[in-house]
């Protein structure tokens, strides 16, 4: 609503003397500028009625799911006074259920009958005294008889009369009254039921059916059993859509954050039960992270080996070469240098590029190399590292320094994996020209100097390597064609498809990456589709049946959209009672703690360790157990941690830093815990589970 326009915020400090906390000490007053004048009858039917188009294309496209037939079968049977707690007990709610329906056999008289009005005879005394009408209507088996109001009868009379009798006009009129006041009780039918019921000729009813069909009275579909087309009132399946979505929603109640954390580790794979194998495992996930904003110094180490566990680097480079995928970089800047410098990276299908880059991503101004970088590839399409080298005039640390700061920038992509790994790795230049800051400015104001104080030297570790001129020029993985990206605007929709087709896609992906929708998953990925525009793409979808609606995850903000397949499978994980502890990085997708919103206030009971980079996470069911930094030097326990979650945490710490080990192809180096909860390992409680480990 405040995009659209229609509320004014206003905002209010409370005093010093506020028992809230400091960013709490805003209130917001909303004013709604626009208010519909309508009455309060018409606003109510405009929320309650679908729309008849989504209603056309439910039942055109695909038999009815089960559910809704459920739920179309329990609302036929409560209005025709058959369920339990409907049934007429009297002879006044007795008459008011036939002539809703307009005739009944005996039989069915008695259905709509509680087991003490059937005893006392309630029927029986109605037809006795005259309130009851007998009728004969025929049918695809001949004529039957039935009851109905005595104001109804002569009607019957006149729709099944000899041609003769009656005119033909007036017989179709009466007709159509028997026949609209039946399907208003009826659940969906088809032809030959209703022939059953009531011998109509063919063609006169199939006119009938088409003319109400036409006038948005009555809806067809395939209903099952069977695939013949039948017809249903549309305002019971309007309700009985409703009340199958309404008992969906109750099927599943919120689960802790940590239940689905848990659901998210297998659904993503990165849980030992669920990790995947070979390249085709790796394209798989692959997809499935498509426009995830990812670790780039850790994209294949936290993020990939996490899903794979034998992980060959290869699989992602054929992945590149052959043209599938496309990678991106997204950087922030420092606040020590002022240095653009790549902080994530994003694996899109080629061809998808104008879904997920906005002009966001392009950080703020480059530097005069970069750009003239950046101009060279625009006017002169991709070109290799020498071409580039030659036609900038740049030396080989100044041209890779440039294509670093426009990756960072979301603005330059290469056709090879080796070059983002070189671009994550490779670390800024100093900065010309930058004034330094005082090395002593850390002393106290009144210290006398004895002696200046010197700057320490850059950390030669940190700046790139030298080279000799007279080797070879082999720029290693630099090698490949790098190219511009044509970023869109921030306030444009995507060129490539218009915003629905855009909104649809992004959708679709993020239910088959988190199973579980929020709008907190819009502000971590930062797409250049509005989340307005996802958020009705995921409500059309719900009233289709494709998704599911309803608050199924505590701590996600606004409105949650789920697949079926989801919400059976978050409901398993919840009741699980073994499961094994699961190793993954802080940064992982699937770490909820660090996006969800809700559970990152002041307020919230998520460790500070759960929302720092550059760590690995230990769960069991969600629920974290240990965070290991610094390469596992430091380790942080959880609170109310048990000995056997702690053994089982310890294990599944050793088994993945042994596999990463074997996935660098390096030798299995001793990993030496030297602090946990800020105090020596070694004489720490906790300690004997690590030794236990290994």
């Amino acid at each position: 609503d405040v995009e659209r326009g229609t509320v004014r915020i206003r905002t209010a400090e409370l005093g010093e003397s506020s028992p809230f906390s400091r960013s709490q000490r805003f209130v917001f007053v909303m004013d709604w500028l626009y208010v519909d004048d309508s009455p309060r009858a018409e606003r109510r039917a405009a929320v309650l009625s679908l729309d008849t188009g989504l209603l056309r294309d439910l039942l055109g496209a695909a038999p009815v799911e089960d559910d809704t037939v459920a739920a179309l079968l329990e609302l036929v049977a409560e209005r025709r006074g058959t369920a339990s707690g409907f049934q007429a007990r009297d002879a006044n709610e007795l008459l008011l259920l036939i002539g809703r329906a307009g005739d009944l056999t005996r039989s069915e008289i008695d259905e709509r009958l509680t087991n003490e009005a059937r005893h006392a005879g309630v029927a029986d005394d109605l037809i006795a005294r005259g309130h009851l009408a007998a009728v004969r209507v025929p049918t695809s088996d001949g004529r039957e008889l039935r009851y109905t109001l005595p104001e109804l009868a002569p009607e019957y009379r006149a729709a099944f009369a000899p041609p003769k009798a009656t005119p033909a006009r007036q017989r179709a009129v009466h007709a159509t009254l028997i026949l609209r006041r039946f399907l208003t009780t009826a659940p969906a039918s088809s032809v030959r039921e209703i022939r059953q019921r009531y011998a109509f000729p063919d063609g006169w009813l199939l006119r009938v059916l088409a003319d109400a069909e036409q006038k948005g009275e009555l809806l067809q579909g395939r209903f099952p059993p069977g695939d013949e087309a039948r017809w249903c009132s549309r305002r019971l399946f309007e309700r009985a859509r409703r009340r199958a979505l309404a008992k969906a929603r109750r099927a599943v109640q919120p689960v802790p954050l940590a239940a689905y954390v848990a659901f998210l580790q297998r659904w993503q794979h990165v849980d030992p039960r669920d990790n995947l194998e070979g390249e085709a495992g790796a394209e798989a996930i692959v997809r499935q992270l498509e426009g995830a904003l990812l670790p780039a110094d850790a994209l294949e180490r936290e993020i990939l080996a996490a899903r794979l566990p034998r992980y060959d680097p290869v699989w992602l480079a054929r992945l590149a070469n052959a043209g599938e995928i496309v990678w991106t970089g997204v950087g922030r800047k420092r606040k020590e240098s002022n240095v653009l410098a790549l902080s994530a990276v994003r694996l899109l299908s080629r061809g998808n590029e104008d879904v997920w880059l906005t002009s966001a991503d392009t950080g703020a101004s480059l530097g005069s190399d970069a750009e003239r970088v950046l101009l060279t590839l625009r006017d002169s399409g991709a070109r290799f590292f020498s071409d580039l080298q030659r036609e900038t005039s740049l030396t080989g640390h100044a041209l890779r320094d440039a294509l670093r700061e426009l990756v960072a920038a979301g603005l330059v992509t290469a056709d090879g994996i080796d070059a983002l790994r070189e671009v994550a790795r490779l670390r800024p230049l100093p900065a010309q020209g930058r004034p330094r800051p005082d090395p002593a400015r850390w002393l106290p104001a009144e210290f006398e100097r004895q002696m200046p104080v010197v700057q320490r030297r850059p950390s030669m570790t940190r700046l790139p390597r030298w080279r000799r001129p007279d080797r070879s020029r082999r720029t290693d993985g630099w090698a490949g064609r790098w190219a511009a990206i044509i970023v869109p605007n921030a306030a444009s929709t995507p060129r490539s498809e218009d915003e629905a087709q855009a909104a649809r896609f992004v959708a679709q992906t993020w239910l088959e990456r988190y199973g579980i929708v929020a709008r907190d998953i819009h502000r971590r990925e930062q797409p250049n589709v509005a989340w307005r525009a996802i958020y009705e793409q995921l409500r059309d979808m719900a009233l289709r049946g494709a998704v599911r609606r309803g608050y199924f995850v505590q701590g996600l903000l606004g409105a949650q959209f789920a697949l079926p397949d989801a919400v059976e499978r978050l409901r398993e994980t919840a009741n699980e009672s073994a499961p094994p502890a699961v190793v993954m990085s802080v940064r992982d997708p699937a770490n909820a703690y660090r996006w969800a919103r809700a559970m990152r206030s002041e307020d919230s009971a998520v460790p500070a360790p759960l929302l720092r980079a550059r760590s690995l996470v230990v769960t069991r069911s969600g629920r974290p157990i240990l965070v290991a930094e610094a390469r596992a030097e430091r380790v942080r326990l959880m609170p109310n941690v048990s000995p056997a979650a702690l053994s089982a945490a310890a294990q599944s710490l050793t088994r993945h830093l042994r596999q990463q080990a074997a996935n660098n192809s390096a030798s299995l180096r001793e990993y030496r815990i030297r602090q946990i909860d800020d105090a020596s390992a070694v004489r720490n409680a906790a300690t004997a589970a690590f030794v236990a480990a290994g």
